[in-house]
């Protein structure tokens, strides 16, 4: 079977190379674009400061690069790759392309399980581990509401089943964010220079702060989880 990306069931050879430019390209595009624009020369003028022990750089722009953009971008790129591998795993596994964590309701169990961690006040580690238990706990409950009487799957049963559980953990989200106190847990972290005002606090479902802060001279803007 032929088609644009593959060839005899394989990938094409230009395809990997091209999705690397593609990630290299989008995450220099992230670097330097922004409501604080950083050009290239001071990019990468950090970078030597940083580490090769080149000539320091002002504290602005060693901020936006190291405190602000890189640290996204990296974990743009690591929660992009983690997407895709989950979504052709769970494809691969059911046979079946609309089988996703988002169609099988297990992104929204996720989201359950964290949250019910962050109330009971566990460490980093224990709610990423409630997230992956309830995760597989509604995985596993997706696959047994769908199973047919012959014990296997057909592509109506699996995502009317995934809609109906994503559903069930949305409507529980919903009540956790209604029980929570959005103060008790409240701390804040910035390693930021030059702030000259909080602007807005917005409740997020997962007992979180985002805050809005304004550099000084009104060129960036930025989102603090708290």
């Amino acid at each position: 079977m032929t088609s644009v990306l593959t060839r005899n069931g394989r990938l094409r050879v230009w395809v990997v190379p091209t999705l690397v430019v593609l990630i290299v390209a989008c995450a220099a595009a992230a670097m330097l674009i922004g409501r604080f624009s950083v050009s290239l020369e001071d990019v990468v003028a950090a970078l030597r400061a940083r580490f090769w022990g080149g000539p320091s750089v002002s504290p602005r722009i060693n901020s936006v690069v190291f405190d602000l953009r890189a640290p996204r971008i990296i974990v743009a790129i690591l929660i992009g790759g983690g997407l895709s591998v989950a979504g052709a795993s769970f494809q691969s596994l059911f046979s079946n392309p609309l089988a996703t964590p988002d169609t099988l309701g297990v992104a929204a169990g996720t989201c359950v399980g964290a949250v019910i961690a962050l109330l009971l006040d566990w460490n980093l580690i224990g709610v990423q581990a409630a997230a992956l238990a309830a995760g597989l706990a509604t995985m596993a409950f997706t696959t047994a509401i769908s199973r047919t009487r012959t014990g296997t799957f057909n592509v109506i049963t699996l995502v009317l089943g995934g809609v109906i559980v994503s559903a069930l953990a949305n409507a529980v989200l919903s009540l956790l964010k209604l029980t929570a106190d959005p103060t008790s847990q409240l701390w804040i972290h910035a390693s930021m220079i030059d702030v000259t005002r909080v602007d807005t606090v917005v409740w997020s479902h997962s007992k979180m702060i985002y805050i809005h802060v304004i550099l000084k001279d009104g060129s960036d803007e930025v989102t603090i989880q708290a």
